[in-house]
Order: C-alpha cells, then sequence, then structure tokens
C-alpha cells in the first residue's frame, strides 16, 4: 500500500527547504563575492527539489485527484493532512496555497456526496469539508486580488456559496445533531466567514457591505441566544472571542470605500469596548491579532466616524509602535512591524497633507523598508507577502522622502533578490543596447520626447539613456504584488498562477502611474511581454505601436529575456543558456519576437563586448552590490 501521508510530508518539508534556499540567510554569508556563489549553489539544489516534487505530484497526488470514484480512507486522511500543512490558517503559514487548494476540491468533491459510515454523526464529514473549503478560498482570494485576477471574484462566490451550505447548519434543528467539535467549527465561521466579504478592500461593493454588516451583527446574537449557550457550553467554546470575532470584522468594515461617517458611527457604537475584550483574550489570540491591530482598526472607525478619541488613539499607537522589536520576525513581530504600519500608513495617505504628517510618513515607510531589508530568510515570505503587497499599492511619495521607484527596488532587494538581481540588470543591459543603438539607429527612437528627426533624437540622447535605465529598472515592479508566485520554485506553475502572472505587466503599469517618480514609464511596464510584431505575448489589448516609447520596449523586452535566459539564480527549469544560444534565438526570430534590427545590434562588435562583460563581471558585481545593499541596513 503507497503511503501518502509520506510523499505528501516530503512535498511539504522541500517546498519550505525551497523557500529557504531561494533567501539565505546573510548572517551565514560571509563576503559578497560569496553570496553569488551560495545563491548558485542553494538555486542547483533547488533544482534538483523541484524535480522530487514534481514527480509526487505527477505520480502521486495527480491520481488520487483524477480519480471519480469514493477515496480511501488513507487518501482522504493523507489529503487532508497535505491541505493543512500547505496552508496552516492559525499561524499565518503559507506553503503552496494553489496545491492545497486542489486537495481541498477533491475532498469537498468526495464528502458532498458520500455517506461515511466511520462517522457516528452525519454531517460532520461535510462541515469539514466546507470549513476548509473556505479557508483556503480566502488564502487563494488574497493571492488572486493582489495580482489583479478576474478570478478573485469567482473565488470569493465560490467561497461564499461553501459558508452558505456551512450556515445551513446553524438551524437550531441541524445544529442539534453535530458533534460538538462541528457546532463549534460552524460556529466559528458564523464570524470567521466575513473575511470572504471583505477581502478586496478597495472595491468592497454594497452589496458585500450589506451582506457582510448582517451577516456580523447575526454573529453577535448568537452569544446571547440560550439555544447556541447550551449547545455549546462555556468550557467547550470561547463564547468571549467569538464576540470579539464579530466586532473585530466589524470594524474592518471601515476599509471599505462604502463606509459612511453614519455607518462608521454605528460600527463605534457596537465595537467600542473591543479593545476590554482583547486584554480578556490576549493569552488566547494574542498570535492571530495583536492589541496593535486592535487600535489601528478602532483608530480608523473613530476617524471616519469623527470620534473626539481619534488623536488619543493615534498617539497611543506609535508610542506602541515605537516601542516594538525591530528583530522579532515571528507571526507577532511582523504585525507590528509590517501589518500595522501598512494599515497606519493607509490612514494617513487619506488625510489632508501636513509638515508633521508627511514627516510621521517618511520615518514610518523608512522604518517598514529598513525591517524588510534586515528579513533574515525567505521562509517569512508567506506571513508578508499581503502587508508587502499593502504597502506597495498604497505608498504616498513625498517631498524629502524615499521615491516610488527607489522604494519598488529596494523592497524586492528585501523580499526576493533574484528578481532585484534581475530588474538592475534589464536597466544595465537596456541603457548598453540603446546607446549602441542610438549610434547606429538614432532614427529607431523618433518620437519619444515629441522629437521628430535623427538629429533631435542625438541631441536627447543623454535623456534617452537615463529614460531607458530606469524604465527598465522598473519593469517588474508588478511582480512585488505577487512575489509568492514568482517564488514558485518548487513545481510548474498552474494554469491560474499562470494567468496571476500575466497581469503582472498591467498591475505594475497601474501602481506606476500614481507616482510622479514612475509615471512616464507605465507604456515600457505594460508592453515588456509583448512581442515586436504584437503577433502575441501580453497583455494583448496594449498598443505599443501607438507608444512614443515603442522602441525602449522592444528593447527592454529584449533585455528581460536576455538577462532570464542567460542567468541560472532564480531558474530553477533549467541552466542558463550562454550569449551565444540566446544570440541564435535572437536571429530565429527578429522581425517577430524581437526587432528586425537587433542581430545586427547583437553583433556589432563594441556592443557585443559590453554586453558580454555586463552578463559576466556586470552581474557578479550587481550579486555583490545586492548584498551589501542587504548588509548594510
Amino acid at each position: 500500500m503507497r503511503n501518502y501521508q509520506k510523499s505528501f510530508q516530503k512535498y511539504a518539508d522541500t517546498m519550505r527547504e525551497i523557500r529557504r534556499l531561494s533567501a539565505p540567510s546573510l548572517t551565514d554569508i560571509a563576503s559578497a563575492d560569496d553570496y553569488s556563489r551560495v545563491l548558485r549553489a542553494n538555486f542547483n539544489r533547488i533544482g534538483e527539489l523541484a524535480e522530487e516534487d514534481r514527480k509526487v505530484i505527477r505520480e502521486v497526488l495527480m491520481p488520487i485527484l483524477d480519480r471519480n470514484d469514493p477515496l480511501t480512507e488513507d487518501q482522504r486522511n493523507a489529503l487532508e493532512e497535505l491541505a493543512e500543512m500547505l496552508v496552516d490558517a492559525d499561524y499565518g503559514e503559507e506553503i503552496d496555497a494553489h496545491i492545497s487548494r486542489l486537495a481541498v476540491d477533491r475532498l469537498v468533491r468526495d464528502k458532498a456526496e458520500s455517506t461515511d459510515q466511520s462517522r457516528a454523526i452525519p454531517g460532520d464529514t461535510l462541515v469539514e469539508a466546507l470549513d476548509r473549503e473556505i479557508e483556503n478560498c480566502y488564502t487563494l482570494m488574497d493571492i488572486h486580488m493582489r495580482a489583479g485576477s478576474e478570478k478573485t471574484d469567482k473565488i470569493r462566490k465560490r467561497g461564499l456559496r461553501a459558508l452558505k451550505r456551512l450556515s445551513a447548519f446553524l438551524e437550531k434543528d441541524r445544529f442539534s445533531l453535530l458533534s460538538t467539535e462541528a457546532r463549534a467549527t460552524v460556529m466559528v465561521n458564523s464570524y470567521y466567514g466575513a473575511l470572504l466579504y471583505e477581502n478586496d478592500e478597495e472595491t468592497l461593493s454594497e452589496r458585500y457591505f450589506k451582506q457582510e454588516y448582517r451577516f456580523l451583527r447575526t454573529s453577535l446574537t448568537y452569544v446571547d441566544d440560550p439555544f447556541y449557550r447550551e449547545q455549546l457550553p462555556d468550557n467547550v467554546y470561547n463564547w468571549t472571542k467569538h464576540g470579539f470575532g464579530a466586532r473585530f470584522y466589524l470594524a474592518r468594515l471601515s476599509l471599505s470605500k462604502s463606509i459612511t461617517k453614519k455607518r462608521a458611527a454605528g460600527i463605534l457604537s457596537v465595537i467600542s469596548d473591543m479593545e476590554d475584550l482583547w486584554g480578556a483574550l490576549s493569552d488566547v489570540i494574542g498570535d492571530k491579532i495583536s492589541l496593535y491591530d486592535v487600535r489601528l482598526l478602532l483608530l480608523r472607525v473613530m476617524w471616519i466616524a469623527g470620534s473626539p478619541r481619534f488623536e488619543e488613539m493615534s498617539d497611543r499607537l506609535i508610542t506602541d509602535y515605537r516601542c516594538r522589536d525591530i528583530t522579532d520576525y515571528s507571526n507577532s513581530g511582523i504585525d507590528i512591524n509590517l501589518d500595522v504600519p501598512a494599515g497606519y500608513l493607509s490612514l494617513i495617505r487619506e488625510q489632508p497633507r501636513t509638515e508633521e504628517l508627511m514627516s510621521r510618513y517618511r520615518d514610518i515607510s523608512g522604518a517598514v523598508l529598513s525591517y524588510m531589508l534586515s528579513m533574515p530568510t525567505g521562509e517569512n515570505l508567506g506571513n508578508c507577502i499581503t502587508d508587502v503587497a499593502r504597502l506597495i499599492r498604497d505608498y504616498k511619495e513625498y517631498p524629502g522622502g524615499v521615491s516610488f521607484e527607489d522604494y519598488c527596488i529596494r523592497a524586492m532587494a528585501a523580499i526576493h533578490p533574484p528578481t532585484h538581481v534581475h530588474s538592475r540588470m534589464t536597466g544595465k543591459l537596456s541603457v548598453c543596447l540603446a546607446r549602441h543603438l542610438l549610434k547606429l539607429r538614432p532614427e529607431a527612437f523618433i518620437g519619444i520626447f515629441e522629437t521628430t528627426s535623427a538629429e533631435e533624437v542625438t541631441e536627447q540622447g543623454e535623456k534617452i539613456l537615463n529614460y531607458t535605465y530606469h524604465a527598465a529598472l522598473c519593469h517588474d515592479i508588478g511582480k512585488l504584488l505577487i512575489i509568492d508566485t514568482v517564488a514558485m520554485y518548487g513545481r510548474d506553475l498552474l494554469d491560474d498562477e499562470m494567468a496571476s502572472l500575466r497581469q503582472h505587466p498591467i498591475v505594475g503599469a497601474e501602481i506606476a502611474k500614481r507616482h510622479l517618480s514612475t509615471e512616464s514609464y507605465v507604456d515600457v511596464i505594460r508592453g515588456h511581454h509583448l512581442w515586436y510584431d504584437g503577433s502575441t505575448g501580453y497583455p494583448a489589448d496594449f498598443d505599443k505601436e501607438g507608444s512614443p516609447y515603442r522602441t525602449v520596449i522592444d528593447l527592454v523586452a529584449a533585455c528581460d529575456s536576455m538577462d532570464a535566459a542567460t542567468d541560472s539564480v532564480g531558474r530553477s527549469y533549467r541552466k542558463g543558456k550562454s550569449f551565444e544560444e540566446f544570440e541564435r534565438e535572437v536571429s530565429e526570430s527578429a522581425g517577430t519576437r524581437y526587432a528586425p534590427w537587433l542581430p545586427e545590434l547583437l553583433k556589432e562588435p563594441a556592443a557585443r563586448k559590453d554586453i558580454i562583460y555586463l552578463l559576466t563581471e556586470g552581474r557578479s558585481r550587481i550579486y555583490k552590490d545586492t548584498f551589501r545593499l542587504l548588509r548594510s541596513i
């Protein structure tokens, strides 16, 4: 008999190891020279481990998922363990939400239609499956929302359908038939399920706002209902935690654009005792919801409601934040160092600009960046990626502060050094080719900066080179919001992951256009995955030929491919190609994928010499610079 649990445990352990190897602790690396060597050795090992994981998926997992007959008990238990290992909501750990999702889908399909005689109480198995479905849908909603994927609402609706089915067990005649454990699961979801409504905070519709509000107010009525208190006595269910949870998610409604002053005042009247309830529960929920989370939400509701306590709560929160431990990378440490400032900076962003607020914003955003840059290993990535995405999405440029461009590039170094190195390499390669193209074919740039002739292009040469470098440097900023998908080295990407990855030019362009330092790079960011002739690539609806930056787009697209093809770090599926191999690929695809002038440019002796230098000594120098940047913080 196949040992499914052993295979799945190995898969989970290997995925953790791959994440650790992809972002090694700097304390284990003695010098900048060693940094590149360690990364290359690690990614060679990642390639070996990834093949082992693909084998588990191909030979063990997929045969279970693809079968139509009922699962055996061993298979069911193994899938349940796999889903829990890969997504642990209690500890905020997400190792592989997408594979967990596949396991959950199979369990729900099996349990919803089976009559499991091994269980004494009908309904318990379905409650367990629906609970896991809800949890997994929320995790996937977060991933797809960050990617700007159209699948977000589809997953939300699937989760809400599961929540509706689970909530049906709250009918008193059905509730009493469940085991005590299943009753508690159903009751917890009567408030925890609210997360399915609110995941996309900024675009939460009026309809979802009202549904979530009614859902949570109903949940609060269970606390004082004698029937449910009898079915779930205090010694088996924490009703204080239930009341706190419902209030906490009510407070989170203040994050929605549907919130009004009147609604906020109504919510504030219900949640005013939330901080006291947290104090009574701190030993139970302190690792999941911190006092800082509570105060931040109260602060937001107070601000919207116009409460006079707003200034007092704001000062308390800042005082608490200044006492944080900047070396704490536990769940609670990430919360106070990333989650709380992300929420607070978002709140500041909405208020009228004052010198005091600008100064506070600069200080806190700088401290957050330092914390990210000091992160010891990639093991924390799953716990902090949502906070990082929120910080990037909500960032605001202030005079005297860090520009959005610089903030994004440093954030890349902090959370995924290979993407940081790739962005800098693409910048260096792009400006190198642009410099030589300006000499050989200046007319290729006509139109940029309103130029109408080759002579005007030559006069604007330095400006064009500067633009090309910075646009190339920023071409992948959209990946910051989906870096967990980018860093999925342990297996082949699934179809929905590939769809999310293809959204990064759109997401990057959307956030770049909000900031003075990056708004001029939007066309390059959006178009860098389009082929020269527009026959394929993404996004398909972008008119590259209508852009004055079309030649820069073609340059960045080529250099993006060149660096990706020739570097082994960050590419666990294959070893990097030689420059000659890439050059042959360009010659074969000139006029379709690549610009027709690119082969000639690559053969030009001076350009060729510069490119080969950048792909060898230049790349090594960038790895060393990245190490020094991370160590200097």
